[in-house]
Protein backbone atom coordinates (compact mmCIF):
# COMPACT_ATOMS: atom_id res chain seq x y z
CA UNK A 1 0.00 0.00 0.00
CA UNK A 2 3.08 2.34 0.78
CA UNK A 3 4.53 1.57 -2.26
CA UNK A 4 1.36 2.21 -4.22
CA UNK A 5 1.28 5.45 -2.29
CA UNK A 6 4.82 6.59 -3.26
CA UNK A 7 3.88 5.72 -7.13
CA UNK A 8 0.75 7.78 -6.95
CA UNK A 9 2.88 11.21 -6.23
CA UNK A 10 5.63 10.66 -8.87
CA UNK A 11 5.97 13.32 -11.84
CA UNK A 12 4.62 10.75 -14.08
CA UNK A 13 1.12 9.85 -12.20
CA UNK A 14 1.03 13.83 -11.74
CA UNK A 15 1.55 15.57 -14.62
CA UNK A 16 2.80 18.96 -14.70
CA UNK A 17 -0.03 21.53 -15.98
CA UNK A 18 0.03 22.60 -19.53
CA UNK A 19 2.42 25.50 -19.87
CA UNK A 20 4.02 24.98 -16.59
CA UNK A 21 7.37 24.61 -17.84
CA UNK A 22 7.92 28.02 -18.72
CA UNK A 23 7.63 29.53 -15.24
CA UNK A 24 10.06 30.35 -13.55
CA UNK A 25 12.28 30.59 -16.78
CA UNK A 26 14.04 34.08 -17.47
CA UNK A 27 12.90 36.18 -20.12
CA UNK A 28 14.98 34.99 -22.99
CA UNK A 29 14.15 31.60 -22.16
CA UNK A 30 10.79 32.32 -22.40
CA UNK A 31 10.70 34.03 -25.64
CA UNK A 32 12.39 31.46 -27.12
CA UNK A 33 9.93 28.25 -26.26
CA UNK A 34 6.95 30.49 -27.53
CA UNK A 35 8.99 30.85 -30.54
CA UNK A 36 9.89 27.60 -31.18
CA UNK A 37 5.89 26.18 -29.92
CA UNK A 38 5.03 28.86 -33.22
CA UNK A 39 6.85 27.63 -35.53
CA UNK A 40 6.30 24.25 -34.58
CA UNK A 41 2.35 24.86 -34.79
CA UNK A 42 2.39 26.24 -38.52
CA UNK A 43 4.55 23.52 -39.76
CA UNK A 44 2.01 21.21 -38.37
CA UNK A 45 -0.61 23.33 -39.40
CA UNK A 46 0.80 23.51 -43.04
CA UNK A 47 1.58 19.74 -43.33
CA UNK A 48 -1.89 19.01 -42.16
CA UNK A 49 -3.64 21.28 -44.91
CA UNK A 50 -1.30 20.31 -47.68
CA UNK A 51 -2.12 16.77 -47.11
CA UNK A 52 -5.78 17.36 -47.41
CA UNK A 53 -5.61 19.49 -50.50
CA UNK A 54 -2.99 16.43 -51.86
CA UNK A 55 -6.02 14.08 -50.75
CA UNK A 56 -8.70 16.11 -52.42
CA UNK A 57 -7.00 16.26 -55.60
CA UNK A 58 -7.02 12.31 -55.66
CA UNK A 59 -10.14 11.86 -53.72
CA UNK A 60 -12.74 9.84 -55.86
CA UNK A 61 -15.45 11.75 -57.75
CA UNK A 62 -17.90 10.37 -55.44
CA UNK A 63 -16.37 11.66 -52.41
CA UNK A 64 -15.47 15.03 -53.75
CA UNK A 65 -18.75 15.85 -54.63
CA UNK A 66 -19.82 14.95 -51.17
CA UNK A 67 -17.14 16.96 -49.82
CA UNK A 68 -18.79 19.91 -52.21
CA UNK A 69 -22.30 19.45 -51.83
CA UNK A 70 -24.97 22.31 -52.39
CA UNK A 71 -27.67 22.92 -49.92
CA UNK A 72 -31.08 25.15 -50.78
CA UNK A 73 -31.66 28.01 -49.01
CA UNK A 74 -34.25 30.76 -48.29
CA UNK A 75 -34.56 33.85 -50.42
CA UNK A 76 -36.32 37.05 -49.67
CA UNK A 77 -36.34 37.64 -53.55
CA UNK A 78 -38.33 34.68 -53.67
CA UNK A 79 -41.17 35.75 -51.45
CA UNK A 80 -43.87 36.19 -53.74
CA UNK A 81 -47.04 33.93 -54.55
CA UNK A 82 -48.10 32.11 -57.72
CA UNK A 83 -50.45 34.32 -60.07
CA UNK A 84 -53.64 33.38 -61.76
CA UNK A 85 -54.16 34.94 -65.04
CA UNK A 86 -56.87 34.11 -67.97
CA UNK A 87 -54.85 32.37 -70.57
CA UNK A 88 -56.86 33.75 -73.43
CA UNK A 89 -54.78 37.22 -73.82
CA UNK A 90 -56.16 40.57 -74.83
CA UNK A 91 -54.38 43.80 -76.59
CA UNK A 92 -54.18 47.05 -74.84
CA UNK A 93 -52.89 50.15 -76.74
CA UNK A 94 -48.98 50.55 -76.55
CA UNK A 95 -47.71 53.91 -76.22
CA UNK A 96 -47.27 54.16 -80.25
CA UNK A 97 -50.14 52.79 -80.97
CA UNK A 98 -51.24 55.28 -83.52
CA UNK A 99 -47.68 55.45 -85.53
CA UNK A 100 -46.87 51.75 -85.13
CA UNK A 101 -49.81 50.30 -83.75
CA UNK A 102 -47.82 48.72 -81.12
CA UNK A 103 -50.39 46.29 -79.03
CA UNK A 104 -49.47 45.14 -75.90
CA UNK A 105 -50.56 41.69 -75.09
CA UNK A 106 -51.88 41.06 -71.51
CA UNK A 107 -53.45 38.35 -69.63
CA UNK A 108 -57.05 39.63 -67.13
CA UNK A 109 -56.09 38.58 -63.61
CA UNK A 110 -57.86 36.05 -61.72
CA UNK A 111 -56.01 35.65 -58.23
CA UNK A 112 -53.18 34.17 -56.95
CA UNK A 113 -51.79 30.86 -54.84
CA UNK A 114 -49.43 30.75 -52.10
CA UNK A 115 -46.02 29.61 -53.24
CA UNK A 116 -43.09 27.74 -51.16
CA UNK A 117 -39.64 28.67 -52.99
CA UNK A 118 -35.92 27.96 -52.16
CA UNK A 119 -33.25 28.95 -53.80
CA UNK A 120 -31.10 26.17 -55.38
CA UNK A 121 -27.51 27.45 -56.18
CA UNK A 122 -26.07 27.13 -59.30
CA UNK A 123 -22.77 28.45 -58.89
CA UNK A 124 -20.67 28.82 -62.26
CA UNK A 125 -23.60 28.15 -64.31
CA UNK A 126 -22.85 29.14 -68.23
CA UNK A 127 -26.12 28.40 -69.63
CA UNK A 128 -30.18 28.34 -69.26
CA UNK A 129 -31.50 25.88 -66.52
CA UNK A 130 -33.54 23.33 -68.38
CA UNK A 131 -33.47 19.99 -66.89
CA UNK A 132 -36.57 17.67 -65.46
CA UNK A 133 -37.76 16.23 -62.19
CA UNK A 134 -38.08 12.45 -61.36
CA UNK A 135 -39.09 10.44 -58.66
CA UNK A 136 -37.46 6.87 -57.51
CA UNK A 137 -39.38 4.42 -56.67
CA UNK A 138 -38.05 5.09 -52.73
CA UNK A 139 -39.53 8.41 -52.91
CA UNK A 140 -36.48 10.96 -53.42
CA UNK A 141 -36.96 13.19 -56.06
CA UNK A 142 -34.26 14.08 -58.40
CA UNK A 143 -33.86 17.58 -60.43
CA UNK A 144 -31.27 17.25 -63.61
CA UNK A 145 -30.91 20.60 -64.99
CA UNK A 146 -27.85 21.68 -66.68
CA UNK A 147 -24.87 20.92 -64.93
CA UNK A 148 -26.49 20.15 -61.60
CA UNK A 149 -28.18 16.90 -60.09
CA UNK A 150 -30.23 17.99 -57.00
CA UNK A 151 -32.51 15.82 -54.69
CA UNK A 152 -35.32 16.54 -52.01
CA UNK A 153 -36.50 13.43 -49.86
CA UNK A 154 -38.77 15.74 -47.75
CA UNK A 155 -41.06 16.12 -51.00
CA UNK A 156 -38.91 19.01 -52.50
CA UNK A 157 -39.19 21.53 -49.39
CA UNK A 158 -35.20 21.50 -48.93
CA UNK A 159 -33.12 20.05 -51.86
CA UNK A 160 -29.32 19.07 -51.55
CA UNK A 161 -27.18 19.22 -55.14
CA UNK A 162 -23.35 18.20 -56.84
CA UNK A 163 -22.32 19.66 -60.08
CA UNK A 164 -22.63 16.82 -62.38
CA UNK A 165 -19.05 15.15 -63.67
CA UNK A 166 -17.01 12.40 -63.71
CA UNK A 167 -19.81 10.26 -65.62
CA UNK A 168 -18.78 7.46 -67.62
CA UNK A 169 -16.49 7.83 -71.20
CA UNK A 170 -16.59 11.69 -70.21
CA UNK A 171 -13.24 14.49 -69.96
CA UNK A 172 -12.52 15.91 -66.82
CA UNK A 173 -15.64 18.65 -65.99
CA UNK A 174 -19.10 19.72 -65.48
CA UNK A 175 -21.39 17.23 -67.99
CA UNK A 176 -24.55 18.36 -69.07
CA UNK A 177 -27.55 16.80 -68.45
CA UNK A 178 -28.93 16.29 -72.15
CA UNK A 179 -32.47 14.45 -71.36
CA UNK A 180 -32.85 13.13 -67.76
CA UNK A 181 -35.90 10.79 -65.79
CA UNK A 182 -36.10 8.55 -63.27
CA UNK A 183 -37.07 4.57 -63.53
CA UNK A 184 -37.55 2.47 -60.33
CA UNK A 185 -34.37 2.74 -58.71
CA UNK A 186 -32.49 4.49 -60.83
CA UNK A 187 -31.76 7.90 -62.52
CA UNK A 188 -31.07 8.51 -65.80
CA UNK A 189 -28.95 10.94 -67.39
CA UNK A 190 -28.33 11.14 -71.41
CA UNK A 191 -24.79 12.72 -71.93
CA UNK A 192 -21.91 13.61 -74.40
CA UNK A 193 -19.17 10.86 -73.78
CA UNK A 194 -16.51 13.33 -74.92
CA UNK A 195 -14.05 10.83 -74.18
CA UNK A 196 -14.86 9.16 -77.29
CA UNK A 197 -13.91 10.20 -81.14
CA UNK A 198 -16.09 13.04 -82.36
CA UNK A 199 -18.13 12.47 -84.96
CA UNK A 200 -18.36 16.00 -86.72
CA UNK A 201 -18.78 19.50 -85.65
CA UNK A 202 -22.20 21.25 -84.91
CA UNK A 203 -22.46 25.23 -84.39
CA UNK A 204 -25.01 25.52 -82.46
CA UNK A 205 -24.18 23.78 -79.11
CA UNK A 206 -25.53 24.35 -76.18
CA UNK A 207 -22.57 25.62 -73.99
CA UNK A 208 -23.36 24.45 -70.76
CA UNK A 209 -20.45 22.57 -70.65
CA UNK A 210 -18.11 24.41 -72.36
CA UNK A 211 -18.22 27.54 -75.56
CA UNK A 212 -15.35 26.19 -76.92
CA UNK A 213 -16.04 22.71 -77.91
CA UNK A 214 -18.28 22.10 -80.98
CA UNK A 215 -17.63 18.96 -81.70
CA UNK A 216 -20.82 16.40 -81.78
CA UNK A 217 -19.99 13.47 -79.46
CA UNK A 218 -21.63 9.69 -79.65
CA UNK A 219 -24.78 10.44 -77.26
CA UNK A 220 -24.86 7.53 -74.30
CA UNK A 221 -27.32 7.49 -71.05
CA UNK A 222 -26.03 6.87 -67.80
CA UNK A 223 -27.91 5.53 -64.87
CA UNK A 224 -27.43 5.17 -61.24
CA UNK A 225 -29.47 3.46 -58.37
CA UNK A 226 -27.60 5.06 -55.19
CA UNK A 227 -28.84 8.67 -56.53
CA UNK A 228 -25.75 9.74 -58.99
CA UNK A 229 -22.50 8.46 -56.63
CA UNK A 230 -21.68 5.49 -59.16
CA UNK A 231 -23.03 5.65 -62.88
CA UNK A 232 -23.06 3.00 -65.58
CA UNK A 233 -23.39 3.95 -68.90
CA UNK A 234 -25.39 2.37 -71.85
CA UNK A 235 -24.09 1.51 -75.39
CA UNK A 236 -23.76 4.50 -77.87
CA UNK A 237 -27.19 5.49 -78.63
CA UNK A 238 -28.20 4.96 -82.86
CA UNK A 239 -28.22 7.68 -84.57
CA UNK A 240 -30.91 7.07 -87.93
CA UNK A 241 -30.40 7.95 -91.19
CA UNK A 242 -29.73 11.53 -92.49
CA UNK A 243 -28.37 12.83 -89.48
CA UNK A 244 -24.80 13.53 -87.87
CA UNK A 245 -25.73 12.91 -84.48
CA UNK A 246 -28.29 13.61 -81.54
CA UNK A 247 -28.82 16.41 -79.08
CA UNK A 248 -30.84 17.82 -76.43
CA UNK A 249 -31.61 20.44 -74.43
CA UNK A 250 -33.30 19.19 -71.12
CA UNK A 251 -35.22 16.20 -72.71
CA UNK A 252 -37.07 13.64 -71.19
CA UNK A 253 -37.03 9.93 -70.42
CA UNK A 254 -39.60 8.54 -69.06
CA UNK A 255 -40.96 4.79 -67.57
CA UNK A 256 -43.79 3.24 -69.57
CA UNK A 257 -46.19 0.65 -68.14
CA UNK A 258 -44.85 -1.78 -69.18
CA UNK A 259 -41.41 -1.51 -68.06
CA UNK A 260 -39.82 0.04 -70.55
CA UNK A 261 -38.40 3.68 -70.85
CA UNK A 262 -38.56 6.21 -73.61
CA UNK A 263 -36.68 8.72 -74.58
CA UNK A 264 -36.62 11.71 -76.59
CA UNK A 265 -33.05 13.16 -78.24
CA UNK A 266 -33.15 16.22 -80.79
CA UNK A 267 -31.56 14.80 -84.24
CA UNK A 268 -28.84 17.04 -85.57
CA UNK A 269 -30.22 16.61 -89.20
CA UNK A 270 -28.08 17.17 -92.34
CA UNK A 271 -29.94 19.92 -93.16
CA UNK A 272 -30.85 22.57 -91.42
CA UNK A 273 -34.23 21.20 -90.08
CA UNK A 274 -33.90 18.40 -87.26
CA UNK A 275 -36.41 16.22 -85.93
CA UNK A 276 -37.07 14.54 -82.76
CA UNK A 277 -35.55 10.89 -81.83
CA UNK A 278 -37.40 8.48 -80.08
CA UNK A 279 -35.68 5.58 -78.82
CA UNK A 280 -36.74 2.60 -76.47
CA UNK A 281 -34.95 0.34 -74.26
CA UNK A 282 -36.53 -3.12 -72.93
CA UNK A 283 -33.29 -3.44 -70.39
CA UNK A 284 -33.59 -0.70 -68.16
CA UNK A 285 -31.56 1.73 -69.89
CA UNK A 286 -28.44 -0.75 -71.03
CA UNK A 287 -29.40 -0.51 -74.79
CA UNK A 288 -31.82 1.71 -76.89
CA UNK A 289 -33.42 1.42 -80.48
CA UNK A 290 -34.35 3.74 -82.33
CA UNK A 291 -38.81 3.89 -83.01
CA UNK A 292 -39.88 6.69 -84.51
CA UNK A 293 -39.23 10.58 -85.68
CA UNK A 294 -41.20 13.73 -85.24
CA UNK A 295 -40.73 15.98 -87.77
CA UNK A 296 -40.51 20.08 -86.49
CA UNK A 297 -39.97 19.31 -83.19
CA UNK A 298 -37.69 19.47 -80.16
CA UNK A 299 -37.34 19.83 -76.90
CA UNK A 300 -40.03 17.01 -76.10
CA UNK A 301 -41.19 16.37 -72.78
CA UNK A 302 -43.23 12.93 -72.23
CA UNK A 303 -45.38 11.57 -69.63
CA UNK A 304 -46.90 7.71 -69.16
CA UNK A 305 -50.95 7.71 -69.42
CA UNK A 306 -50.77 4.01 -68.21
CA UNK A 307 -49.86 0.97 -70.74
CA UNK A 308 -48.04 2.19 -73.90
CA UNK A 309 -50.12 5.47 -73.91
CA UNK A 310 -48.12 8.32 -74.00
CA UNK A 311 -48.75 12.15 -73.79
CA UNK A 312 -45.56 14.49 -75.36
CA UNK A 313 -45.38 18.08 -75.31
CA UNK A 314 -43.29 19.14 -78.18
CA UNK A 315 -41.41 22.38 -78.74
CA UNK A 316 -42.45 23.39 -82.05
CA UNK A 317 -39.48 24.51 -84.48
CA UNK A 318 -39.71 27.58 -87.12
CA UNK A 319 -42.12 26.25 -89.59
CA UNK A 320 -44.82 27.73 -91.91
CA UNK A 321 -47.65 26.46 -90.16
CA UNK A 322 -47.08 27.48 -86.77
CA UNK A 323 -44.05 29.78 -86.79
CA UNK A 324 -42.03 27.81 -84.46
CA UNK A 325 -41.15 28.32 -80.90
CA UNK A 326 -44.82 26.86 -79.38
CA UNK A 327 -45.92 23.83 -77.72
CA UNK A 328 -47.78 21.20 -79.49
CA UNK A 329 -48.73 18.26 -77.65
CA UNK A 330 -49.02 14.77 -79.79
CA UNK A 331 -50.47 11.14 -78.18
CA UNK A 332 -49.21 7.37 -79.00
CA UNK A 333 -50.52 4.34 -78.15
CA UNK A 334 -48.13 2.28 -78.81
CA UNK A 335 -45.38 3.31 -76.84
CA UNK A 336 -43.75 5.85 -79.22
CA UNK A 337 -43.70 4.17 -82.32
CA UNK A 338 -46.08 5.96 -84.25
CA UNK A 339 -47.81 9.87 -82.89
CA UNK A 340 -51.31 11.20 -83.12
CA UNK A 341 -53.63 13.69 -82.72
CA UNK A 342 -51.22 16.86 -83.27
CA UNK A 343 -52.34 19.65 -81.31
CA UNK A 344 -51.44 23.07 -80.27
CA UNK A 345 -51.14 23.47 -76.03
CA UNK A 346 -50.15 27.41 -76.62
CA UNK A 347 -50.28 29.85 -79.36
CA UNK A 348 -47.89 32.48 -78.36
CA UNK A 349 -43.85 32.72 -80.64
CA UNK A 350 -41.83 31.91 -78.01
CA UNK A 351 -42.83 29.48 -75.40
CA UNK A 352 -40.32 26.40 -75.54
CA UNK A 353 -39.85 23.48 -73.37
CA UNK A 354 -42.80 21.65 -72.58
CA UNK A 355 -42.81 19.71 -69.59
CA UNK A 356 -45.83 17.51 -68.24
CA UNK A 357 -46.63 15.28 -64.97
CA UNK A 358 -49.01 13.21 -63.82
CA UNK A 359 -51.83 14.96 -61.07
CA UNK A 360 -54.14 12.70 -59.03
CA UNK A 361 -56.50 10.53 -61.79
CA UNK A 362 -56.49 11.47 -64.82
CA UNK A 363 -54.99 15.39 -63.81
CA UNK A 364 -51.81 16.79 -65.79
CA UNK A 365 -49.78 19.95 -65.15
CA UNK A 366 -47.94 21.31 -68.29
CA UNK A 367 -44.92 24.03 -67.43
CA UNK A 368 -43.24 25.93 -70.05
CA UNK A 369 -40.93 28.81 -70.73
CA UNK A 370 -42.31 32.18 -72.09
CA UNK A 371 -39.61 33.75 -73.27
CA UNK A 372 -40.39 36.98 -75.62
CA UNK A 373 -39.64 40.05 -74.86
CA UNK A 374 -36.16 39.52 -73.48
CA UNK A 375 -36.99 42.90 -71.38
CA UNK A 376 -39.88 41.93 -69.75
CA UNK A 377 -37.98 39.47 -67.37
CA UNK A 378 -39.51 36.20 -69.11
CA UNK A 379 -41.77 33.31 -67.55
CA UNK A 380 -42.44 29.93 -66.35
CA UNK A 381 -45.98 29.41 -66.95
CA UNK A 382 -48.29 26.19 -66.47
CA UNK A 383 -51.67 25.26 -67.42
CA UNK A 384 -53.98 21.96 -65.85
CA UNK A 385 -56.21 19.50 -67.49
CA UNK A 386 -58.09 16.86 -65.73
CA UNK A 387 -58.81 14.73 -68.51
CA UNK A 388 -55.20 13.23 -69.62
CA UNK A 389 -54.65 16.35 -71.50
CA UNK A 390 -57.76 16.62 -73.72
CA UNK A 391 -59.03 20.04 -73.04
CA UNK A 392 -57.57 22.54 -69.88
CA UNK A 393 -58.52 24.67 -67.14
CA UNK A 394 -59.38 28.13 -67.84
CA UNK A 395 -56.22 29.44 -65.56
CA UNK A 396 -52.62 30.07 -66.19
CA UNK A 397 -50.39 30.07 -63.81
CA UNK A 398 -47.70 32.21 -63.89
CA UNK A 399 -45.22 30.46 -61.43
CA UNK A 400 -41.84 32.52 -61.43
CA UNK A 401 -40.30 35.72 -63.58
CA UNK A 402 -37.02 35.06 -65.28
CA UNK A 403 -35.86 32.78 -67.37
CA UNK A 404 -35.09 28.89 -68.04
CA UNK A 405 -36.72 26.11 -68.27
CA UNK A 406 -39.32 23.63 -65.92
CA UNK A 407 -39.94 20.28 -64.61
CA UNK A 408 -42.59 18.74 -61.84
CA UNK A 409 -43.64 16.46 -60.17
CA UNK A 410 -46.66 15.96 -57.70
CA UNK A 411 -46.29 15.73 -54.39
CA UNK A 412 -47.15 12.73 -51.87
CA UNK A 413 -50.22 14.73 -50.82
CA UNK A 414 -51.90 14.34 -54.12
CA UNK A 415 -52.47 18.29 -53.95
CA UNK A 416 -49.33 20.36 -53.78
CA UNK A 417 -47.15 20.31 -57.36
CA UNK A 418 -43.21 20.80 -56.94
CA UNK A 419 -41.66 22.39 -59.97
CA UNK A 420 -37.57 22.84 -60.13
CA UNK A 421 -36.96 25.91 -62.78
CA UNK A 422 -34.36 28.18 -63.96
CA UNK A 423 -35.20 32.12 -63.53
CA UNK A 424 -32.36 33.79 -64.91
CA UNK A 425 -31.88 37.46 -65.60
CA UNK A 426 -30.93 38.38 -69.32
CA UNK A 427 -30.52 41.91 -70.87
CA UNK A 428 -32.54 43.07 -73.96
CA UNK A 429 -30.60 40.93 -76.24
CA UNK A 430 -30.28 37.61 -74.14
CA UNK A 431 -27.23 37.74 -72.35
CA UNK A 432 -26.76 37.14 -68.77
CA UNK A 433 -26.96 40.09 -66.39
CA UNK A 434 -27.74 40.41 -63.02
CA UNK A 435 -28.40 37.54 -60.70
CA UNK A 436 -27.21 35.75 -63.97
CA UNK A 437 -28.41 32.14 -64.42
CA UNK A 438 -30.31 30.62 -61.14
CA UNK A 439 -32.54 28.33 -60.60
CA UNK A 440 -35.28 27.65 -57.73
CA UNK A 441 -37.97 25.02 -56.12
CA UNK A 442 -41.31 26.07 -55.98
CA UNK A 443 -44.50 24.36 -54.44
CA UNK A 444 -47.97 25.29 -54.82
CA UNK A 445 -51.15 24.42 -55.02
CA UNK A 446 -53.88 24.55 -58.70
CA UNK A 447 -57.13 25.47 -57.97
CA UNK A 448 -59.09 21.98 -57.90
CA UNK A 449 -61.59 21.20 -60.68
CA UNK A 450 -65.68 20.99 -60.16
CA UNK A 451 -66.49 18.53 -57.69
CA UNK A 452 -62.84 18.06 -56.19
CA UNK A 453 -62.42 17.99 -52.77
CA UNK A 454 -58.79 17.78 -51.97
CA UNK A 455 -57.48 21.24 -54.12
CA UNK A 456 -58.11 24.55 -53.56
CA UNK A 457 -61.38 25.84 -54.65
CA UNK A 458 -60.95 28.07 -58.06
CA UNK A 459 -62.96 31.20 -58.20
Amino acid sequence: MSNLREKQKTPAQNPIPIGAELCDRSPETHRSLVVQRTVRSCILTFACWFWWALGTVNMPASLLAEATELRSHQDRSLDYPVTVVDPNPFLRPGTAMGQEGNFKVENRSLGTVPAERMRLPVPGSTWRLDGRVGRTKDGIIYAGFGTYLYRSEDDGKNWNGVLIEGLPDTRPGRVAAIAFGASGKHILLAHRASALAPTGRYENKNPAESREDLNIYPLVISRSANGGRTWERSAVLPVPPGFRGLAGDGNSIVELGDGSLLAALDGIAEAAQGAEVFLRSRDQGQTWKNVSLMSEAAETGLMSLGGLRVLAAIRGIPNARLGGKTIELANSEDGGHTWSTRRPLTRTFGQAHGDLAQLPGVGVVAVYENRYPYRDGGEVQARISWDNGITWTSELYILSKGHGYGGSVASNDGVTVITVLGDGELDSRGSPTGRGYTLQAVRWKPWRPPGSRTLPESR
